[in-house]
C-alpha cells in the first residue's frame, strides 16, 4: 500500500523559504505590499508551485472574512424559471470564482427565516432570493449584515436592489395581442397573491380589458402544490361558469398546466374552445398542439443582472449609504398557434 503524501501546510512553506508564517500569509493574501522584498515574495511563490499548495478553505475564510459563496433561495426549484436561473447564476459565479447554495422557500416565509438563518450561519457572501410575502422583515433585518438582491419579485414598501421584469407591460400587451385576432371574452386564470409579479400580471390583464372596453372573466387561484385536484377542478368550474369565454391567460406557467389539465377533463380544446397564451415558458407548451402563445422572461439578463448587482452590493455593503439597484427588463412575446385565430401557424418574437 502506498504512503499517503502528507499535506503541505503553510508551516511548511514558511520553513522552505525562510521566513515567518506570518509573511507567508501576507503574500498569500496579496498584502505584502512594500513589507516583503519582491526577491522573497518570488521565492515562496516558487516554492507554493513546486509543492502544490492549496490553502484550506476555512482558513482563508477565516483570516479574510469571504467564503465566496453564494446562497441562491428560490419559490420552487424544479420550476423551469427558477431552474433556469439557478443554472445561469451558477455559471456566471464560477468564472468569478464563487459558489452557489441553492435552497426552494417553497413560498413558505417561515421556511424563508429559517434558511436565511442557516445561510447566514455559514458564512455565505451575499444573498440572492425570490422573497416570499411575509418574509420582508426578515430580509431587511439580513440585510443589515448582508448584501441582499431580490428577483423575479420585490417589496414596493421597502428599499432595496431587484432585477424584475415589467410584468404590467408585458402581460398587457400580451392580452391586446389576444383582442387583436377578434378573442373579445378573454379569462384570466391567476393565483391569489399580492406578490409584485402577479399583482403587476393581473393589473395588464385588467388595463387591456378595460381600455377596449370588455368584460372582464377573473379566476384568482389559492394555490397549494399538493391540492393538484382541487385546483384543477376549480378552473374546470371556472370554465363551466363562462361559456362565452373565448380565450384564457394564465399568470404562470404550472397554472397553465393545470388548466390544460382541466380542458381535458372538460372536454375542451385549445384551438376549438379557446385560445390560451401563459406568462412564462415551458417546454410542454412548444411540444402541445397546438403550441401555447407565451410571454417569456429573459433569463440570461435577469441571471446575469442579479449576479451583477450582488457583486456591487457585495463591494460597498460596509459603506454607510447603502446603494440601492432597481432594474426592470422587458419580456418577449412568443406567438404560437394557440392565439393565431385557429389558422395559420405561426411563431414570432416581439419584445415589449
Amino acid at each position: 500500500m502506498s504512503k499517503k503524501k502528507d499535506k503541505i501546510s503553510i508551516k511548511d512553506i514558511a520553513a522552505a523559504a525562510g521566513t515567518s508564517t506570518t509573511t507567508v500569509s501576507f503574500i498569500l493574501n496579496g498584502k505584502a505590499d512594500h513589507k516583503v522584498s519582491p526577491a522573497l515574495i518570488e521565492k515562496v511563490l516558487k516554492i507554493i508551485e513546486e509543492k502544490n499548495y492549496r490553502p484550506s478553505s476555512l482558513a482563508q475564510s477565516l483570516r479574510t472574512g469571504k467564503t465566496n459563496t453564494i446562497a441562491l433561495l428560490v419559490e420552487d426549484i424544479s420550476n423551469p424559471f427558477f431552474s433556469g436561473i439557478a443554472r445561469l447564476i451558477g455559471e456566471r459565479a464560477a468564472r468569478e470564482g464563487y459558489q452557489i447554495v441553492y435552497s426552494s422557500t417553497e413560498n413558505d416565509p417561515k421556511k424563508t427565516a429559517t434558511l436565511l438563518d442557516f445561510f447566514t450561519e455559514k458564512q455565505v457572501d451575499g444573498f440572492i432570493i425570490s422573497p416570499p410575502a411575509g418574509a420582508l422583515n426578515d430580509i431587511q433585518a439580513l440585510r443589515k449584515n448582508k448584501p441582499v438582491v431580490l428577483f423575479d419579485r420585490y417589496f414596493p414598501q421597502a428599499s432595496m436592489s431587484h432585477v424584475v421584469v415589467d410584468n404590467q407591460m408585458s402581460a398587457f400587451h400580451g392580452v391586446r395581442h389576444m383582442i387583436n385576432n377578434k378573442f373579445k371574452n378573454v379569462g384570466c386564470v391567476t393565483l391569489h397573491s399580492d406578490q409584485t409579479q402577479m399583482t403587476g400580471r393581473l393589473q395588464g390583464y385588467n388595463e387591456a380589458m378595460e381600455q377596449s372596453g370588455l368584460k372582464k372573466y377573473t379566476l384568482s387561484v389559492d394555490y397549494k402544490a399538493d391540492e393538484h385536484d382541487r385546483i384543477v377542478l376549480e378552473i374546470a368550474k371556472f370554465y363551466k361558469e363562462n361559456p362565452g369565454m373565448d380565450a384564457l391567460f394564465f399568470t404562470t406557467n404550472y397554472l397553465a398546466i393545470l388548466g390544460l389539465e382541466a380542458m381535458q377533463r372538460s372536454n375542451l380544446k385549445v384551438g376549438k374552445d379557446f385560445a390560451v397564451m401563459c406568462f412564462d415558458e415551458h417546454d410542454l407548451f412548444r411540444l402541445y398542439s397546438p403550441p401555447i402563445t407565451v410571454i417569456s422572461q429573459p433569463l440570461a439578463e435577469i441571471a446575469e443582472n442579479a449576479f451583477n448587482v450582488l457583486i456591487n452590493e457585495m463591494e460597498t455593503h460596509s459603506s454607510a449609504i447603502k446603494r440601492v439597484e432597481m432594474i426592470e427588463i422587458p419580456a418577449t412575446l412568443v406567438i404560437r398557434q394557440s392565439t393565431s385565430n385557429f389558422s395559420n401557424f405561426s411563431i414570432t418574437g416581439s419584445v415589449f
